[in-house]
């Protein structure tokens, strides 16, 4: 029995390209190529490491951001006395007194002698 329908042609197997179809039926040229995979996959690598170095970017900023409010210094108090012996404006003492961020205070001494114009010490 011979086919009715206008647009069925039968074809022989032999004028068919069966490796240019694959086993859905649809023609290989329309899939992606092996190396089109892998460099969709080599691209995808690309813009995961890019998201981690901007993660690990943000952390440290963040980290510095912190890091630099605790070291915030506050001065409390600042003064100078005249501690010489026989002249007291031969001597003096300037104190530094200051508080960090986290509650401890701290004080420094600065001493010299004006006389001799040289440092004598500084104590923290």
């Amino acid at each position: 029995m011979t086919s009715t329908n206008p647009s069925f042609s039968p074809t022989s197997l032999d004028s068919v390209d069966l490796l240019s179809f694959d086993q859905r039926g649809s023609n290989s040229e329309e899939l992606q190529s092996p190396s089109s995979n892998l460099e969709q996959i080599i691209d995808e690598r690309q813009v995961q490491q890019q998201q981690q170095q901007q993660q690990q970017q943000q952390q440290q900023t963040e980290e510095s951001v912190e890091k630099a409010a605790a070291d915030i210094i506050y001065q409390i108090d600042f003064d100078v006395e005249h501690v010489g012996k026989n002249k007291p404006q031969s001597k003096r003492v300037a104190i530094w007194r200051y508080q960090m961020n986290n509650g401890s205070e701290h004080e420094t001494k600065l001493i010299w002698s004006t006389h001799r114009k040289v440092l004598v010490c500084v104590v923290l």
